[in-house]
């Protein structure tokens, strides 16, 4: 895959992460996602599925902060994900790239 579709793929997916694009993806980002995936499989408040999919969410935002918050401020900037992506930092390293 060339250099060029890497960054853009991932220049795309943290466009889609940042839900209110102020440049940072952060917990609020992740509750705003569960929100409207909520809101789009109309799960009522606080019913089994809606929680599981909360908590799913939840738990998607700490791997990524885990991962690539490394100035440890709470969010996490583009440079910041693409970093972590491209050198694997997630336990496993199923995110490393290129």
């Amino acid at each position: 895959m060339s250099q060029e579709l890497i960054e853009a793929n991932l220049s795309g997916a943290f466009a889609v992460l940042d839900t209110d694009g102020d440049g940072h993806i952060t917990v609020a980002d992740f509750t705003a996602k569960a929100d409207q995936m909520c809101a789009a499989f109309a799960l009522e408040p606080r019913s089994p599925h809606h929680t599981a999919l909360q908590r799913a969410y939840a738990a998607w935002w700490e791997q990524i902060r885990d991962g690539a918050d490394h100035d440890g401020d709470g969010k996490v900037s583009q440079a910041e994900f693409v970093a972590a992506i491209r050198s694997g930092t997630t336990a496993n390293g199923s995110y490393r790239v290129g």
